[in-house]
Formats: structure tokens, C-alpha cells, sequence
């Protein structure tokens, strides 16, 4: 399968720092002076000044220090230069005035299915801001599993990686404290648990925020093309991006009645729409779901056929609960005669 590229470089912030080997600093900008002429000359086509110039080309002090990404992007215009090859001596980069370094070892990377269905759970109860990504679930190995990819994918240290054990009622105290203690366990130093009054419900919440600005750059940034790259990507992307998107904000239920149905909520009636193109696109019909005066827009899915589709093509991923339940559900056809939804409920089946 061939899979489309995400270059991080055309996604960096204008303000991103890199830390490059020694040797090829001091070639790229030794050449890039040959090309133009003079260090005066380099240094308005670059946008900066002759004196920073020769610091970046001579001073040994810039081999542990940071430079400017953007300057160095365009010396290598000026020389024809590959980006490959600048990534390639790219050791680490920050945003100026940072809370830790972010190291990418490739920095044109595949949209692979792994990819696609962690940003589908970011998209589902995850949030980046311009400082901070996070993400929000009640069931303690979806959150796991989403810190792990972070800390693997983008190399970040989980000392830099805070969780909160959020409890609601005091009946959850103690299973509060036991999943704060098999987080220490598993090395996350940094375990906040606290009361929050803002629920209603025995769930408890667990949160995983990181604070790297230039992660959340990169981020925010992909994050604005991402419908374009589903759209153009395969159909095994795109149900690996509903198979995180699900996880996080899909629900499977059975009636007393007998009535079986995914559904899947959202604020956004654009997002859900472009959920329901995805949807269609990997062969799963879906209908409206229920909505009720001042709840979220839904969708549903339901049927024997489109339920064992959704198993088959797309599921829960690593919400093992959600796929059991999906299980039983599909099971007791064997046993029940199927009811159709009522069409009161569900007006597009009128």
C-alpha cells in the first residue's frame, strides 16, 4: 500500500530552533556564500544580518546552541539542496524560549495506519492548543496507549507527561488511588488526582497533558490539512482513523427491546458529517441518531449487516470493553429477531 508523506518541515512553526551537526552547519553556509557572493549578500537573502552569519558559519559555541530553522531552509534553496538532507542533520528542535526539546528522528513521515488512528482519538477526546496537547478518556488503557505513541513517536520523556485521576463521587476514592499508584508503577512521576464537581457519574476520568509548544505546533498545523490527507489516503487509513475516532467517542448499546446501535456523538455537525463521509467511503451505511433538545448531533449504525460491516472493517481498536460489547451484540442475533429502530427516533428511516 503506498502511503501519503507528512513533511514536518512544511508544518513547523516560524519560530522552530534546530540543533545540527557541526560539520554540516559549517559546509552548508561556507557554500551558500560561494553561490551568492558575499556574507552581506547571504545574509539579506536568509533575513538576517552579516555579522549573525559568520557566528553560524564560525563560532563553536553554536555546536550545542540552537539555530533558526527557516534560515537554514533557505540556504538550502540557494544550493538546490534536498531537504532530506537537511533533516537528516537535524539532531533536535525546540520553539524559542521552550519547555523541552522535541527529537524527530524522520521528519517525513507516513500517514500509516498507527498514524491515522491515534489522530482520530486526538480527534475524538484529545485537544491541542498553541502550548498543550491532552487527552481525556474514562478508560485507563486508551489513555495509556495514546501516551505511549506520544512519548515513542516524538521521543518525549514521560517526566514530561502529567496525568490526572479525576473522581466525581466518593464512592471512586480508592479506585482513584489505585490507578494513580499502577501509573507510578509504569514510571509516570508526574500523578495528580483530585475531586471534580463538574460531573455527574461514578466514571473516573483519567487526563494525559503534555506541554511541548512545538509539538502543539506541529499539530495544529497537520490538524488543519488532516481532512485533505484522509480524503487522498486509502480506504484502510481511513477506517484506521474511524478506528480511533471511535474509541473515543463511539458507544454501542442493546435495548430492552432488542434495538442494537453504534452510536457516535459530536457537537460539530460539520465534524460528524465529515465522520459520516469516512463512513460511507469504507462501505458503512449510517442514519441520523437520535438528538435530543440541546444534546449533541449523532449518528447511528445499525442493522446485522452494517454492525458486522463496522466489526469488520473498522471496530474499536484498543477499547477492548467496546469491542466485547460489539461482540455480544452481534452474538445475540443468533438468538433474538431483530427490531427495526423506531422510525420516531429515527426519522430518516420514514
Amino acid at each position: 500500500m503506498k502511503y501519503l508523506e507528512i513533511d514536518f518541515l512544511k508544518y513547523a512553526h516560524p519560530r522552530t530552533y534546530v540543533l545540527i551537526k557541526p560539520k554540516f552547519r559549517k559546509e552548508l553556509f561556507e557554500s551558500a556564500m560561494k553561490t551568492v557572493g558575499t556574507k552581506r549578500k547571504l545574509a539579506e537573502l536568509i533575513g538576517s544580518n552579516k555579522g549573525t552569519v559568520n557566528n553560524w558559519k564560525n563560532n563553536k559555541n553554536y555546536n550545542k546552541r540552537k539555530l533558526p530553522l527557516f534560515p537554514l531552509i533557505k540556504c538550502c534553496k540557494i544550493l538546490n539542496l534536498n531537504s532530506d538532507e537537511l533533516c537528516r542533520n537535524i539532531k533536535s528542535a525546540t520553539l524559542r524560549y521552550p519547555a523541552g526539546d522535541i527529537r524527530i528522528k524522520k521528519w517525513k513521515v507516513k500517514f500509516n495506519e498507527e498514524f491515522a488512528e491515534w489522530f482520530g482519538m486526538l480527534d475524538g477526546d484529545g485537544s491541542v492548543s498553541d502550548r498543550e496537547v491532552s487527552f481525556s478518556n474514562t478508560y485507563f488503557n486508551l489513555t495509556l496507549y495514546f501516551a505511549k505513541f506520544v512519548q515513542n513517536k516524538f521521543k518525549i520523556n514521560r517526566n514530561r507527561i502529567t496525568m490526572e485521576v479525576r473522581y466525581y463521587t466518593d464512592d471512586s476514592i480508592t479506585k482513584a488511588k489505585e490507578l494513580a499508584n499502577q501509573l507510578k508503577q509504569k514510571g509516570y512521576c508526574r500523578v495528580k488526582i483530585y475531586r471534580a464537581y463538574n460531573h455527574k457519574g461514578k466514571k473516573i476520568n483519567l487526563n494525559f497533558r503534555v506541554s511541548f509548544k512545538v509539538l502543539s505546533q506541529f499539530l495544529l498545523n497537520i490538524k488543519n490539512d488532516l481532512a485533505i490527507i484522509l480524503k487522498k489516503s486509502p480506504n484502510p487509513i481511513k477506517a484506521a482513523y474511524l478506528r480511533g475516532y471511535s474509541a473515543a467517542e463511539g458507544c454501542a448499546s442493546e435495548s430492552k427491546s432488542n434495538v442494537r446501535i453504534i452510536t457516535i456523538a459530536q457537537n460539530d455537525a460539520k465534524e460528524l458529517n465529515f465522520i459520516r463521509s469516512l463512513l460511507e467511503d469504507v462501505g458503512i451505511e449510517n442514519i441520523d441518531g437520535p438528538r435530543y433538545s440541546g444534546t449533541a448531533f449523532r449518528l447511528g449504525i445499525t442493522t446485522q449487516k452494517e454492525l458486522e460491516n463496522f466489526q469488520r472493517v473498522v471496530g474499536f481498536g484498543h477499547q477492548e470493553e467496546k469491542n466485547e460489547k460489539l461482540k455480544n451484540m452481534i452474538s445475540h442475533y443468533k438468538f433474538t429477531k431483530y427490531r427495526k429502530p423506531d422510525s420516531r427516533r429515527y426519522p430518516c428511516l420514514n
